[in-house]
């Protein structure tokens, strides 16, 4: 009678059952109210029925939206993090590539060949650009920017 898909008619009828069987005077009379209780809870559990089926197809399909919905998520973070990943990693190469072009070892790039016993602040007319691959003069040595 608790359920909430049994109408107000069923459960009026329900408690009539229960309220006969309760004024049974008798074991015949007693036994006459439990039949038609039975029958009555078997009548309203029949009418019932399709809307407990309709409400458990609902929670169904409301629970699978929401698996749906928890996957996509799930998935749009991953592949967030996949990004942030990425990003990170050309982060770190780029500024592995920015120190090896300032390295004195790379040949890939321009570099400094400052006179030697001079400095970088004392360098005008005492230095040179030497182009990528090329090497560095006698007397010369190299400045890193």
């Amino acid at each position: 009678m608790k359920s909430s898909y049994t109408s107000e008619t069923d459960k009026q009828l329900l408690n009539t059952g229960l309220d006969n069987l309760a004024a049974a005077k008798t074991e015949s009379s007693a036994n006459s109210a439990v039949a038609t209780l039975k029958e009555t809870i078997t009548a309203t559990q029949k009418r019932n029925k399709p809307a407990e089926d309709k409400a458990k197809a609902e929670a169904e399909k409301k629970a699978a939206e929401a698996t749906k919905a928890a996957a996509e998520k799930a998935e749009v973070e991953r592949k967030a993090a996949e990004k942030a990943e990425a990003d990170r990693k050309a982060a770190e190469a780029a500024q592995a590539t920015q120190a090896e072009t300032a390295n004195v070892n790379n040949t890939s790039a321009s570099k400094w060949a400052i006179e030697d016993g001079y400095t970088w602040h004392t360098r005008k007319g005492h230095s040179t650009v030497i182009p990528p691959g090329g090497s560095l003069p006698p007397g010369y040595y190299w400045q890193v920017p």
